[in-house]
């Protein structure tokens, strides 16, 4: 949730001044929202803050100034999310063996550089000035979906059955 609200502070400090007080709104929404998904056990919650986060970063930021805090940003919104999904499964009893964590905080630090990463690679293809026209415009806005498409198929996970007994129906 610190995450959550951090991404909110650097949203609303890099927004443009006009719009500012709108992303402040924003900003508390998202942060408030994963606050309560992690409190009320409500994984859309989460979803919704995190995804107000991202839209509020988007709407205070136009033109060349997205480039300055993309990057936190980006690395910023999957930690937190990641994290408040982590905190709701403590509301499940599971065994808990010695060294069980640090392969997820490895996989949490891979995966946030991953993002900076990617993040910082388009940062530096959104500078670059090509001139294609409306073909090459095409091209742009389906690599855009097929992004988007892959990340919404990596962040699905399969859970296993519950195990023991009859499934219902």
């Amino acid at each position: 949730m610190a995450i959550a609200a951090a991404v909110g502070a650097v949203t609303v400090a890099t927004a443009s001044p006009a719009g500012r007080g709108l992303v402040a709104g924003g900003a508390v929404l998202g942060a408030g929202s994963v606050a309560l998904g992690v409190a009320g056990r409500w994984p859309w919650a989460i979803g919704a803050g995190v995804a107000v986060l991202g839209a509020g970063f988007v709407a205070g930021h136009g033109g060349d100034d997205v480039a300055r805090a993309v990057v936190p940003v980006a690395g910023g919104l999957l930690a937190s999310a990641e994290l408040a999904f982590w905190s709701m499964e403590l509301a499940t009893p599971v065994e808990d063996r010695a060294g069980v964590h640090r392969p997820r905080w490895a996989w949490l630090a891979g995966v946030t550089g991953l993002a900076v990463a990617a993040a910082t690679m388009l940062v530096a293809v959104a500078g670059a000035r090509v001139q294609g026209g409306v073909a090459l415009d095409g091209v742009a806005v389906v690599a855009a979906v097929g992004l988007i498409a892959l990340a919404a198929a990596l962040a699905a996970r399969r859970r296993p059955p519950p195990s023991g007994g009859a499934t219902g129906g």
